[in-house]
């Protein structure tokens, strides 16, 4: 039984999503195989400085007046989530995707975002947002519309009703999208409307970069960043909003993701060479190349 407040499975980050903001590749849209031509992007790191979090000191800021104003108009904010997940919006079906994509426009436009934009690609529209709050540093972030399909029968509600459900955990929100990741983007709008509605200013200006494709592997996501990546450039980070809770319902918080590992693994045989003619690859070496692939990606394989 899928249930988005209690994930079952781990889901896959897209690596070009972050890596385009800050570097423009010269992927196109083809796929290979497709008859039209198709480069792999080449990622060359400049620098030997790696990220230490020990180094970074605990956030010691309260703000009580920001989560007063949060505390009051809870149910304001999560009516807000639940308009986002009712609006179906399944990248690999091709439904309810110019909606979903209008209604992230509408959204920013009304928290006094001064630029709101429907970005079109070759394939599902992406969305860009500008928060001009007059800072010195700007903050770029990824952000996605789209979301999985759906085996109703395997829900205990509606998918896109939006429900609110009593739990063992508590009572949760039951719905596609509600954890990945319509759920936890909406609530950081949130936090920015309570920020604005406290100080009438952001302490950064925001740029936020939406991927309607990030379901099917952000096939044109690129496309997006290749038209403001001179701006991204300008940014001091990029943040993905991404906040959950576990099955203890503690807080997690995600600070940054490896992305999506792809590779095609090809196995031929001959009658001088040998190999698996009358039968499959041996599981043992599968296993081996998945553990490898997952290895090399740990943060002390750099």
């Amino acid at each position: 039984m899928p249930r988005e407040g209690i994930e079952m499975r781990r889901w896959q980050y897209t690596a070009a999503a972050l890596a385009a903001l800050s570097l423009s590749t010269g992927l196109h849209s083809a796929e290979p195989g497709d008859g039209e031509s198709f480069t792999r992007p080449v990622f060359t790191v400049t620098t030997e400085e790696s990220f230490d979090s020990g180094s970074i000191a605990a956030y010691t800021g309260n703000h009580e007046e920001i989560y007063d104003f949060i505390d009051s108009n809870l149910d304001r904010h999560l009516e807000y989530i639940r308009r986002w997940v009712r609006q179906p919006s399944i990248s690999a079906q091709n439904v309810g995707m110019h909606e979903m994509a209008t209604l992230f426009v509408d959204d920013l436009r009304e928290l006094g975002f001064q630029e709101a934009e429907i970005v079109p690609t070759d394939g599902h529209p992406g969305v860009w947002g500008y928060y001009d709050a007059g800072a010195d540093k700007t903050l770029a972030l990824y952000m996605m519309y789209d979301v999985q399909p759906v085996n109703r029968d395997q829900w205990q509600v509606d998918p896109f009703a939006a429900t609110l459900v009593d739990t063992e955990h508590g009572l949760v929100l039951m719905a596609r999208g509600a954890r990945n990741q319509k759920g936890p983007q909406r609530a950081f709008l949130n936090a920015v409307e309570a920020i604005l509605a406290v100080h009438d200013r952001l302490p950064v200006n925001l740029m936020i970069t939406v991927d309607g494709e990030e379901e099917i592997g952000s096939v044109h996501f690129s496309q997006v960043i290749d038209k403001y990546v001179d701006r991204l450039k300008g940014s001091v980070g990029v943040l993905y909003p991404w906040t959950s809770q576990n099955g203890e319902g503690k807080i997690q918080i995600i600070l940054g993701s490896k992305g999506l590992l792809y590779f095609e693994l090809q196995a031929t045989g001959n009658e001088v060479l040998g190999g698996p003619q009358n039968q499959a690859i041996t599981a043992v070496s599968v296993r081996w190349w998945i553990h490898r692939s997952i290895t090399w990606c740990r943060p002390s394989h750099p």
